[in-house]
């Protein structure tokens, strides 16, 4: 496989009906992850699908489960962010695809199996494994999809993994709840990828709460060009928000609470002014 994208196939089969499998494309002569697809749910033929089926064969499959809605997007989505840790773990993944290889991979599995456990919400997670060359990487249907445009959103949770996986920075001080983020707010994120650390500003380029899942999928553009995205349950949580940056409806919102105070100062004067007129006439007469 020298020279070859390298894929490696992970099947995990348990005892609440629901079945997974996931697919990491790795880069030549590396363990760096090109790519990642998953799959769930209860139908059989995640079951019975060959793990040595060729990349784009699978993918072809999968998506035509989707479009069949017959697949559990929550328990997808779980699995593929445990495939996004995973992706992270270069050393493990190198032992993993030596253990392949040689047919082993029972001490790895107990490494692998209480994590699975906890992201899955199961009790068992039986695995298989198999690694294929893939050879057909650069055909149109599987090349690395382009930059999404402002307001663009990924067709399925598969998307996301073209786009780096951040969190949001938080500020009571200079915070805007999740729930009134707009498209175009200028915010700051935080890597969650192992070794790297600190802050990156980003634009807001959409939000959704895809059918199935408890999160707020927000996807956004990092402030060195690449696209990202976020998942959060709490729509309460205040996102800082870039320096400098002030968003639009609120700072309208201010002016023209700041020009209805001044009208009424504006209106109680003229009233007074009149009460006092009316008043002294009064008097005089």
């Amino acid at each position: 496989m020298s020279g070859q994208f390298r894929e490696i196939k992970i099947r995990v089969k348990t005892g609440d009906g629901v079945h997974y499998l996931g697919s990491l494309v790795l880069e030549p002569n590396a363990t760096t992850v090109k790519r990642r697809e998953a799959i769930a749910g209860a139908s059989s033929d995640i079951t019975k699908r060959p793990l040595r089926e060729p990349f784009a064969s699978f993918l072809k499959w999968k998506q035509g489960l989707q479009l069949d809605n017959a697949f559990d997007k929550s328990k997808t989505s779980d699995f593929l962010r445990y495939l996004e840790r995973l992706s992270m773990r270069s050393d493990f993944l190198k032992d993993l695809l030596s253990a392949i290889q040689k047919g082993d991979t029972t001490k790895l599995e107990f490494d692998m199996v209480p994590d699975l456990r906890s992201a899955l919400g199961v009790g068992r997670a039986d695995l298989e494994f198999a690694l294929l060359a893939v050879s057909d990487f650069k055909t149109p249907e599987l090349s690395e999809t382009k930059p999404a445009k402002l307001g663009a959103r990924p067709t399925d949770e598969s998307d996301l993994s073209n786009r780096e996986r951040v969190t949001f920075a938080l500020s009571a001080a200079r915070g805007k709840p999740l729930s009134r983020l707009r498209t175009g707010d200028e915010i700051v994120c935080r890597f969650v990828e192992a070794g790297r650390a600190g802050d990156i500003e980003a634009t807001v380029e959409s939000m959704s709460r895809p059918p199935g899942m408890k999160e707020i999928q927000v996807l956004v553009r990092l402030e060195d060009g690449r696209p990202g995205y976020v998942l959060e349950e709490e729509p309460t949580v205040m996102v800082k928000l870039a320096p400098g940056y002030q968003p639009r409806d609120e700072s309208d919102s201010e002016s023209a609470a700041s020009l209805e105070k001044k009208i009424i100062a504006v209106l109680v004067s003229v009233l007074v002014m009149v009460g006092v007129g009316v008043t002294a006439y009064v008097l005089l007469f």
